[in-house]
């Protein structure tokens, strides 16, 4: 099988594993951040061994070509952002508004929580340790330890 079958090259700019929707970017760029193949495979559940392989196979024989692919997709993905980030859809608009208020009826509770936790820390020593690392890893969401 040659190894171009593995693909479906959809545009200069779009390379596909076959079959499935994600692109090789996806899977070189954790190659690239040193993920190991086997890593990478626990990542992705749907693509097999073979599939990874083939796509580092295919990265090594054509090594600039691909950082070639991939430079041109990180300077469109930053051009998308930065015209997202220029003109934000409405929603984003909206949510930018909402959020203050919801920062501080949150911190008001965190708060609360914080000065709850101060005042049953004396007793904490005759809770078993297991349902005190649950109530820390819960607090810790509202009270920023």
């Amino acid at each position: 099988m040659r190894l171009e079958n593995y693909f479906d090259f959809l545009s200069p700019d779009d390379i596909r594993i076959q079959g499935h929707r994600i692109g090789i970017d996806n899977v070189i760029e954790y190659y690239l951040d040193g993920y190991s193949p086997e890593e990478i495979a626990a990542n992705f559940p749907g693509l097999s061994i073979e599939r990874i392989y083939a796509i580092l196979t295919y990265y090594h024989h054509k090594r600039a070509e691909i950082d070639t692919y991939l430079l041109r997709l990180r300077r469109q993905r930053e051009q998308h952002y930065q015209q997202w980030a220029a003109h934000p859809s409405s929603m984003a608009l909206r949510m930018r508004a909402i959020k203050p208020q919801r920062e501080k009826k949150y911190l008001s509770k965190a708060v609360k929580v914080c000065f709850l936790v101060v005042a049953i820390a004396p007793f904490l020593r005759f809770i078993p340790d297991a349902i005190i690392s649950r109530i820390y890893r819960l607090l810790s969401l509202y009270c920023f330890f």
